[in-house]
């Protein structure tokens, strides 16, 4: 076989539509949940499968704060302007203290902000999840999808043996 790059077609196909699947499927995760409250992450979900030579890579591309709601974080004082837009965003409503006082929207930003400077933020595991779940399903379509690659590739090599007899 002159050209050492080896095709694999029917594993391309199955690598996208697993690129697919893990998208559609973090994404209905993140809607599902208390997750998405202002939707950019939900809309920054993109998969991008590439094919370099022998090398099939899967990627998705999110927005850099997607690793904060997958892995928590350690107790920290958030940005006041970032809790204040969260507030609106989701929306928060205030409760009264024991004085039957509302807080205002920075008051509410300063106790979310000193609750997360104690105890961090828990991790929700979304995309651990999801792309368990997907495995699950795609493993085996990928080994079969290699196998029947590895027969054709098989048949072309053992055409050229013979026909070198």
């Amino acid at each position: 076989m002159e050209n050492t790059e080896l095709k694999f077609p029917n594993l391309q196909k199955v690598l996208i539509e697993y690129g697919q699947a893990v998208a559609d499927h973090y994404k209905n995760s993140l809607s599902s949940g208390e997750i998405n409250a202002s939707g950019e992450l939900y809309d920054s979900v993109r998969y991008i499968t590439s094919f370099n030579g022998n090398k099939y890579e899967i990627d998705l591309n999110l927005k850099d704060y997607w690793k904060y709601i997958e892995y928590g974080t350690k107790p920290h004082w958030p940005p006041v302007d970032a809790i204040l837009n969260w507030i609106k965003i989701k929306p928060v409503p205030p409760y009264p203290d024991k004085n039957g006082k509302l807080p205002t929207e920075k008051q509410l930003a300063y106790l979310i902000g000193r609750k997360i400077s104690e105890e961090g933020t828990k991790a929700k595991n979304v995309l651990q999840n999801t792309i368990e779940q997907i495995n699950q399903t795609y493993l085996d379509k990928i080994y079969d999808a290699i196998d029947k690659d590895l027969e054709g590739i098989a048949v072309v090599i053992m055409n050229n043996f013979t026909k070198s007899w």
